[in-house]
């Protein structure tokens, strides 16, 4: 999917628009009770189908492989498909620096706390320094 195939990009912009839209949507349905984790959930996809859509576009192939030799060997899942990057790596092959790393944690965690109802008793950046050191080692990794 690298370089020219602009129906693959249009495909993965359609994926990204419709899974925010998805998010929404239910987020703002009176009868779904399990919906900030849902919300949650189709917005890391929107998010990762949009970047991929600009690794595309730029010509970044996505998928994990292994280099032997000249050759590249892609990873595959069980049933033979192609794996690709998470939202992490795609964040972190974005080389953002650290501030705009936190900022973009700091979005987040406001979003869900509001979401979710929570109230800020400490200061934000207090709040996402106790969440950044509760996550296990190999959970999160700056550039």
């Amino acid at each position: 999917m690298l370089g020219g195939d602009c129906l693959k990009r249009q495909e993965l912009i359609v994926k990204s628009r419709e899974a925010m839209l998805s998010a929404v949507q239910i987020y703002n349905n009176p009868q779904i009770t399990f919906k900030s984790e849902t919300y949650i959930s189709l917005a890391v996809i929107a998010w990762t189908y949009l970047l991929h859509a600009y690794y595309a576009n730029h010509g970044v192939d996505f998928r994990y492989y292994k280099e032997q030799g000249k050759r590249k060997v892609y990873d595959r899942t069980k049933h033979g498909a192609y794996k690709h990057w998470e939202l992490e790596r795609c964040f972190i092959m974005l080389q953002l620096s650290r501030q705009n790393q936190t900022m973009i944690l700091m979005n987040q965690i406001l979003v869900i706390h509001k979401l979710l109802g929570w109230p800020f008793k400490a200061n934000p950046m207090q709040r996402l320094l106790q969440l950044l050191q509760a996550l296990p080692d190999n959970s999160f990794h700056p550039v």
